[in-house]
């Protein structure tokens, strides 16, 4: 089997697939295109749409979309889906709540950090505030349990890792950390699988958090509406 996918860095999707390969033991071959270098190849055209990363089986099919292919890459071990309908049931349930609301969030936090996107200090004290209450949603789900469902490594526990990674490294405040003791030991269990360090290193928790620089435009503008909406409460009691 092939995985195409890119060198870009912080490629969750593709460390996802590689991980949950590893796990399971099944042998993939990694390579390296450009999203415009893969449309340009044979397997472009099987695939249901030309994205990356893009699974090629050995018999020809293929795959795309990153959770589609790590299941598959998993059931070489079945209980990393779950082991019983139910827990296969609360995996889902688990993948959407983290695709869907924290990924994204997680997202937006490192790209404002890392200069991606424009940064508005109150907007992003907004979505700041997004994030905790999301994290700590978890964090009490967490309570007294190893890991997300069934008390067992299941493809929930990588992809969460893999969503706060940059977060538990650089973009977290460390206090708010420390104090989602659930969330922090069960990062430091998977970070410590061996599968895990083969794809992403030794990864270790940043000691100090780094925010954005703030766009002053946006709050030289804020301050403008301010002092004119001040000036024209002025007038009208002249």
């Amino acid at each position: 089997m092939k995985l195409y996918t890119t060198e870009r860095y912080g490629n969750t999707h593709a460390d996802l697939c590689f991980i949950m390969a590893y796990l399971s033991g099944t042998q993939v071959e990694e390579v390296n295109v450009t999203l415009e270098e893969f449309k340009t190849l044979p397997v472009a055209q099987k695939v249901l749409t030309p994205q990356l990363p893009a699974l090629e089986l050995d018999d020809g099919t293929t795959l795309t979309s990153s959770l589609a292919i790590a299941k598959f890459l998993a059931s070489a071990k079945p209980d990393l889906l779950g082991s019983t309908l139910f827990e296969e049931a609360q995996i889902d349930q688990w993948l959407q709540v983290l695709r869907n609301e924290t990924q994204p969030i997680a997202r937006v936090i490192n790209y404002q950090v890392y200069g991606h996107l424009p940064a508005d200090q109150n907007e992003h004290n907004y979505i700041y505030n997004l994030l905790k209450d999301n994290l700590k949603l978890i964090n009490n789900n967490l309570k007294a349990k190893s890991h997300f469902v069934g008390n067992h490594l299941t493809i929930v526990d990588i992809y969460f890792t893999l969503i706060q990674l940059e977060l538990q490294q650089a973009t977290m405040d460390t206090n708010f950390r420390n104090s989602m003791s659930n969330l922090n030991n069960h990062f430091k269990t998977i970070i410590a699988l061996p599968e895990f360090r083969s794809r992403m290193g030794a990864v270790k928790q940043g000691k100090k958090q780094l925010i954005p620089l703030f766009d002053k435009d946006a709050g030289s503008k804020d301050l403008n509406k301010a002092q004119k909406k001040e000036n024209s409460k002025q007038k009208a009691k002249q």
